[in-house]
C-alpha cells in the first residue's frame, strides 16, 4: 500500500485550469447556499443575482438603492453613496438593527453588511449585501428596557412615599399646633405654624412634580430636531435665571454635519443640566456647552466652574440624592436625566472639572432616520 502526503483528489481542478465563467443562474445558485438574504451587485449598483430569502423577504428591484429603498439609509447619505463608499475603499460596512418596510411585507429589523467582491486579480467587479434579520432581538432588547424602566419606577414610587411622608407629617404637625393655639385663643404663633405648613405643602408639590416628569411614557417624544438646535433652544430658555446668579454662558457648536436628534427629551436634559451648573454656581462663574458628534454617537459636554462633585460622583444620578438644602432641590433633576438619555440609548457622566467645578457628558446614539 502506498501513502501519500497529498490531500488533492487527481481529478481536482488545477491553478491552471480554464475557469468557466458565472451566469445568473449559477451565481444564483451559490447565494442560495446562503440561510441570510444575500443580492450580487455590480459597479453600477444593478443587481446581478439574489437569492431566495432575498427574493421573499426584500422587496423588488434592478438596482442596489431601489432594493434597499424601504430601508432608512444610514448616517448622512443615502444607500447608493453608502455602497459607493464601500466599492471605493474596498472595505465592508455594517449596519445594524436598520429598520425595513417593504410595501406587502411585515415591518423587520435588519442587520445588513456590504462587502466588496473583487476579482481574481484583485480588481473590484461588484459587491454583497448580506441581510440578518434581528427583528427577534431587536424586540426582545425594547422588551427589557422597558421591564427595566417599570423596575426603577416601582422603585422611585416607593422612595417617593418616604419622602413625601416627610413633609406631609411636619404638615399635620404644624396644624394641629394652629388649631391648638385657636382652640386656646391665643394665636401669636399661628402664622408661623401655617407658613411652616405650606412650606411642607409646596415641598410636596416640588416633588410630585418632577416625580410626573419622571414617570412620563418610556418612549418619550421622538420629534427630530438638530442636535444645536435643541442646545441653543435650552441656553435661552435659562439666559434670565444665569444673568441673575452672574454665570456666563459659553456655546461651542460643532458647525457641520450636525444629526438630527430626539429633540424634547434631550432639551428637557440640557435643560436640567443647566439648572443644576447655575445652582452650583450662586455666586457667579461660567458654563461652557460644547457639542460634537464621535463614533456616530452626539455628544455634549456641560464644564461649570461651580462647588464641585460628591464622592463618588455617581451618586447624583441616585432618585433623591441632593447636595442641596432640603427647601433648594428634590435631588430628581439628574435622575431624570440619566433615565431620559438611557431611554434614548445613551450615556450620561459626570466628572470633576480640571481646574475644580463639574463635567456633565451626555453621548447620544444618532438614530439613523434621523440624520441630516
Amino acid at each position: 500500500m502506498t501513502t501519500s502526503n497529498s490531500n488533492r483528489r487527481d481529478d481536482a481542478p488545477t491553478a491552471t485550469a480554464t475557469a468557466v465563467p458565472f451566469t445568473s443562474a449559477s451565481l444564483t445558485a451559490v447565494l442560495d447556499a446562503l440561510p441570510l438574504p444575500a443580492v450580487l451587485f455590480d459597479l453600477k449598483l444593478r443587481v446581478i443575482a439574489r437569492n431566495a430569502p432575498a427574493a421573499s423577504q426584500l422587496a423588488d428591484g434592478d438596482t442596489l438603492p431601489a432594493l434597499l429603498a424601504h430601508a432608512r439609509a444610514p448616517g448622512d447619505s443615502d444607500w447608493g453613496n453608502r455602497a459607493r463608499d464601500v466599492l471605493v475603499s474596498q472595505r465592508p460596512a455594517t449596519f445594524e438593527n436598520t429598520s425595513y418596510a417593504a410595501p406587502a411585507r411585515k415591518p423587520r429589523y435588519y442587520t445588513f453588511t456590504l462587502t466588496p467582491v473583487r476579482a481574481p486579480g484583485g480588481d473590484a467587479i461588484g459587491g454583497l449585501l448580506a441581510a440578518a434579520d434581528v427583528t427577534d432581538r431587536v424586540s426582545l432588547e425594547t422588551q427589557i428596557r422597558q421591564l427595566e424602566h417599570t423596575a426603577g419606577a416601582v422603585n422611585l414610587v416607593a422612595r417617593a412615599a418616604h419622602e413625601l411622608n416627610n413633609p406631609l407629617d411636619g404638615i399635620l404637625r404644624y396644624v394641629n399646633l394652629a388649631l391648638r393655639e385657636i382652640d386656646q385663643s391665643r394665636i401669636q404663633k399661628t402664622p408661623d405654624y401655617l407658613r411652616a405648613a405650606r412650606d411642607g405643602l409646596m415641598r410636596m408639590m416640588q416633588i410630585t412634580s418632577e416625580l410626573l416628569a419622571y414617570g412620563r411614557d418610556v418612549h418619550g417624544q421622538a420629534e427630530p430636531a438638530n442636535l444645536n438646535r435643541v442646545v441653543e433652544e435650552a441656553i435661552r430658555s435659562m439666559e434670565d435665571r444665569a444673568a441673575e446668579t452672574g454665570v456666563m454662558i459659553t456655546a461651542n457648536y460643532r458647525d457641520q454635519d450636525m444629526p438630527m436628534v430626539r429633540g424634547s427629551r434631550l432639551f428637557q436634559v440640557c435643560c436640567n443640566l443647566i439648572k443644576n451648573a447655575l445652582e452650583a454656581m450662586p455666586g457667579g462663574g461660567r458654563l461652557t456647552v460644547t457639542t460634537g458628534v464621535v463614533n456616530e454617537q452626539a455628544v455634549l459636554r456641560f464644564e461649570d466652574t461651580g462647588v464641585g462633585l460628591p464622592d463618588p460622583p455617581d451618586r447624583l444620578f441616585e432618585p433623591f440624592f441632593t447636595t442641596k438644602a432640603q427647601q433648594d432641590g428634590t435631588g430628581l433633576g439628574l435622575a431624570i436625566c440619566r433615565d431620559f438619555v438611557e431611554q434614548l440609548g445613551g450615556h450620561i457622566s459626570a466628572q470633576p472639572g480640571a481646574g475644580g467645578g463639574a463635567v456633565f457628558t451626555v453621548t447620544v446614539p444618532v438614530p439613523i432616520h434621523m440624520n441630516t
